[in-house]
């Protein structure tokens, strides 16, 4: 019975998944593993862009405080001046803004000349931007002195994820004012809006990160102090002006001491300043990570969940069911990076949640309905069916009813010469063991080949092809198998010696043409097999392979079947006991074998026309130059001597059989 592309119970798992796997999330249960991803996502896919070699930041790293300890001998904090001398080389550099990630909401502890230095080189640098709290908690606005000189503010103060990790950023306070980020982008920009910009559930900016610590291009303040002071006197910079000229400059403190980092996706120790700097980064851009619509993962989850489910109970392998999963359980991740590379947090926990609790109840709701079928089904066929026709049953076990159909098959015969002389000499146990292995041995390579073995016979092996499993190939796939096995048999022979006491011979008859295949028995038991006259003949020529001195015979139909495989020597007519017509046999060989061979098979196909001329004499002459080396000539010598010479006027020059 062929499945349905869809079913209730693909629905109904899909349904009981979507519910669970979006249940959690709206209990929050998802969203610290949903952050977690969302960080690898970052880490993997984060890229500079082209307005990342617009912003630069001057850091106060350690070495510049032990700069300042050691030339200056200047403890924490430091002067103010000094912060001065950075607005100055800024100015020099034709920087396009400068923000300060720094509260000066205290006055200098170095007395009001050092706040008013600071303030005036903002004053003569005109492009300064100043950090400030927002009045939401305590006032923290620069003291005036150091205030007069900014050309704007920006707040700085922002709250990271529930797990401590900065993701976002707030554009703009609860009290209107820009950010740091968004002060320095209005100040060159001075259209610039935030109003148009994603926001999340809680009114934040999520930051489109470029890299990890160090992404922008980050100078030591202690060299932008020497490089300014070394200009005043004439002399050679530390850093060149041109590395800031035209650009964004953050100034903020980056040395750990100074406890000013903040964990992004990115890096565990990502310091503030370059929170800022990613910001500008995504203004400049327009470029922040916009949330994706709650219809849109939710309509994505529930297609994939319901073609998860649908797929899975459908499938009829492990090989089949693991391909399933892993493609369903790979397609929310890989969306998830799409969606990024499209700017939206696509989120991948409550998709791939649902994904996999559908494939779970899905398999579960299989194995439970079906699996008990499937595993008694495989366990009664393996021994006689190929893999791939006990899934075909399996898909379809309505066909294992009693009753057959006609079918074209390619059947084989085959069955070890004086196996009764062998049985006899040996005890039970020796001849259980030999007949297990033989036996193993052969069947092996006809189940590899997609054959059905029908039945054992003692030592004899009753088995088609193309039954229940439609093969186009069958007559290569039996004329293989059968060769595949003699050789297999040559290769054992030593093994089997030293059991048996001699060597084995094996003959084996193909025959192709049309039969009766399908359950024949009771209805409470019953065999898979075949009946009709192509059956009887495949028997018949295991036998005739005794008069041949051959190992395989193949009728006409099957070698004609088979096409160009194999080369074939034509053995004669033949006319076996209870049919009327004669059938055309031959001997197959692998082509390699006929190339070697090519001089004694020329030589045999030459007495052979003679013979079927009734030229028995002329037959004979030439049969007998091959014969002490090639059974089918000996026998074909032996036949011309039995014949009246010339033979009778009804002569046809068929092989009769006088037995089976």
């Amino acid at each position: 019975m062929n499945r349905p592309l869809f079913s209730g119970r693909a629905l109904l798992c899909c349904l009981v998944a979507l519910c669970i796997a979006f249940a959690a999330q709206a209990a929050g249960l998802l969203q610290a593993l949903e952050r977690q991803t969302w960080d690898a996502r970052v880490r993997l896919l984060a890229r500079p862009s082209l307005a990342t070699d617009q912003i630069r930041i001057i850091g106060l790293d350690q070495s510049s405080l032990d700069w300042g300890e050691r030339e200056n001998g200047l403890s924490w904090p430091w002067p103010r001046e000094l912060y001065a001398l950075i607005l100055d080389f800024c100015r020099r550099a034709g920087a396009l803004s400068v923000s300060f990630d720094v509260i000066f909401s205290e006055p200098s502890v170095y007395g009001v000349e050092d706040d008013q230095i600071l303030g005036r080189a903002g004053m003569e640098n005109g492009r300064l931007i100043l950090a400030l709290t927002p009045r939401g908690e305590r006032a923290r606005p620069p003291v005036d002195a150091i205030a007069s000189g900014a050309t704007g503010f920006g707040t700085v103060n922002q709250q990271p994820d529930p797990d401590g990790i900065f993701r976002a950023i707030h554009l703009v306070s609860s009290d209107d004012l820009p950010s740091l980020a968004l002060a320095a982008y209005q100040l060159v920009h001075k259209e610039g809006s935030a109003a148009k910009i994603p926001l999340d559930d809680w009114g934040r900016a999520i930051l489109n990160f470029r890299g990890g610590h160090g992404t922008h291009v980050t100078y030591s303040a202690a060299g932008v102090i020497q490089s300014e002071l070394r200009l005043q006197e004439g002399g050679e910079p530390v850093i060149s002006p041109e590395a800031l000229r035209g650009r964004h400059v953050f100034f903020g403190f980056t040395a750990p001491a100074l406890l000013d980092l903040r964990p992004s996706p990115t890096d565990g120790a990502f310091a503030g300043v370059e929170l800022h700097a990613t910001a500008l980064d995504n203004l400049l851009s327009d470029d922040f990570i916009q949330p994706a619509p709650f219809w849109t993962y939710a309509a994505t989850a529930a297609f994939l969940s319901l073609a998860a489910a649908i797929f899975a109970l459908r499938a009829t392998r492990v090989q089949q069911l693991c391909a399933v999963a892993l493609l369903f359980l790979s397609l929310p991740v890989v969306l998830s990076l799409a969606a990024y590379r499209g700017l939206y947090w696509l989120p991948l926990v409550p998709v791939w949640l649902s994904v996999f609790l559908s494939l779970a109840l899905s398999i579960a709701w299989a194995y439970a309905t079906e699996g008990r079928q499937r595993r008694f089904l495989k366990s009664a066929f393996s021994q006689y069916l190929s893999p791939e026709v006990i899934s075909q049953i399996i898909m379809e076990p309505g066909r294992l009813k009693l009753g057959g159909e006609r079918r074209v098959i390619s059947i084989h015969f085959s069955d070890l010469a004086s196996f009764s002389t062998i049985s006899e000499v040996l005890s039970p146990e020796d001849l259980t063991n030999l007949l297990n292995e033989y036996l193993s041995l052969m069947s092996d390579i006809i189940l590899e080949e997609g054959g059905t073995i029908d039945k054992y016979e003692g030592d004899a092996i009753i088995a088609f092809w193309n039954a229940p499993q439609e093969q186009e190939d069958h007559a290569i796939r039996s004329l293989r198998a059968a060769m595949r096995c003699q050789n297999a048999l040559d290769e054992r022979q030593g093994h089997f010696r030293v059991i048996a006491g001699r060597d084995l011979t094996m003959r084996i008859g193909l025959n192709t043409g049309p039969a009766v295949v399908g359950n024949m028995g009771s209805r409470s038991r019953f065999d898979y097999t075949m009946l009709g006259d192509s059956v009887n003949l495949a028997s018949r020529l295991e036998g005739a392979n005794k008069e041949f001195g051959t190992r395989i015979m193949v009728s006409q139909a099957t070698f004609e079947a088979a096409g160009n495989a194999f080369y074939g020597r034509e053995l004669g007519l033949l006319r076996v006991v209870g049919r009327k017509e004669a059938v055309r046999v031959f001997e197959p060989m692998w082509h390699e074998e006929a190339a070697a061979r090519a001089d004694m098979l020329h030589i045999f196909a030459s007495g052979l026309h003679a013979f079927q001329a009734g030229r028995l004499a002329e037959a004979s002459d030439i049969f007998a130059r091959i014969a002490a080396t090639d059974p089918p000539a000996a026998a074909y010598l032996k036949r011309c001597a039995s014949l009246p010479n010339p033979p009778h006027t009804d002569w046809s020059g068929v092989w009769e059989l006088s037995g089976k």
